[in-house]
């Protein structure tokens, strides 16, 4: 119940508040982007699903040696992932939402600022899902409930905080707060009581997803769209998913 509740609460959170404290424009704005996000959350989802079953079943027969290494495998998969498909729409997120509301003049979609903040956040959201999955193949409810509704909790107080400050940059911090929180004290709890992975490797790997983005940034800036057609984003959007991978390729072998 913690669980599911929380996660109602983490995904309609940014929604309400700005409907309470902030305009229509900025639900629309937010809406649009959140269509995107939502369908990269929902490709990462579904690429878990089949993991869950699996690593629980290696902790009933606490075959301690087998589980890390499929655990190991997951958390590298899932920051690869992670890395390269939202290193890449942190940078096509924006150009597409140009592209997409043209003609549009409701309201201001030009927020490279609000979307880079919500994809980190919803990056985040993604590369907790093997600390997640851990936590429910263990079946440890009881013991993490404090962990979701802290999040929850941090998500609503934060955004309330902010918004009327900074719009919808004040509702992704929150986001951003919440999912940060979480990662952290999920990787703690299962370092300690489900997978025992060192808390080191998890470091490792977010280092290496930070210069993997800053190199494909540096690489990409000279990669722009100026005329805001759909052809003109997808000849871009070609060009950065090669470079990102290829800079993914190299920092992996590095």
């Amino acid at each position: 119940m913690a669980q599911h509740i929380a996660s109602v609460v983490l995904d309609s959170t940014d929604t309400i508040v700005l409907t309470i404290f902030s305009t229509m424009a900025n639900v629309s704005i937010y809406s649009v982007y959140f269509l995107v996000i939502s369908g990269l959350k929902q490709l990462f989802n579904a690429t878990t699903n089949g993991v869950q079953a699996l690593i629980g079943e290696l902790y009933a027969k606490q075959e301690k040696i087998q589980l890390q290494k499929i655990f190991g495998w997951t958390e590298w998969l899932i920051h690869t992932m992670t890395t390269y498909v939202f290193g890449c729409a942190g940078i096509l997120i924006t150009p597409f939402v140009m592209v997409y509301t043209k003609g549009v003049n409701d309201a201001n979609y030009n927020q490279p600022i609000f979307s880079v903040i919500l994809i980190i956040a919803y990056a985040m959201y993604c590369i907790r899902l093997p600390y997640h999955i851990a936590i429910k193949a263990g079946v440890h409810y009881k013991e993490t409930q404090r962990c979701y509704w802290i999040a929850a909790i941090l998500n609503l107080s934060v955004s309330i905080i902010f918004v009327r400050e900074l719009g919808l940059v004040g509702v992704a911090i929150g986001t951003l707060v919440a999912m940060i929180y979480q990662t952290i004290w999920m990787v703690i709890y299962d370092s300690k009581n489900i997978i025992y992975w060192p808390i080191r490797i998890f470091v490792k790997q977010i280092l290496v997803d930070i210069l993997t983005i800053v190199f494909g940034i540096i690489g990409t800036s000279s990669i722009s769209i100026s005329m805001y057609s759909y052809t003109e984003w997808v000849l871009m959007a070609i060009k950065l998913l090669v470079y990102q991978f290829l800079c993914i390729h190299i920092q992996n072998g590095y």
